[in-house]
């Protein structure tokens, strides 16, 4: 099963999210111009290394 992920805040609820369907198998996609971070203290781009490190794919709603 493939899970798509967008919302707020991208580098906190769409994060541990995308984590969690990871976890339990899920093939994970975040359309990431359908979110809004929060970015403290760099979390936007921990989240970006974080998501591509687990193979969750990150692309933008152009793709569709």
């Amino acid at each position: 099963m493939r899970i798509f992920l967008a919302g707020l805040a991208y580098d906190f609820c769409v994060r541990y999210s995308a984590e969690d369907a990871h976890r339990n198998g899920f093939a994970v996609t975040v359309i990431k111009d359908a979110c809004r971070g929060i970015d403290v203290d760099g979390s936007v781009a921990d989240t970006d290394s974080q998501l591509a490190a687990l193979g969750v794919g990150v692309v933008t709603s152009a793709a569709f």
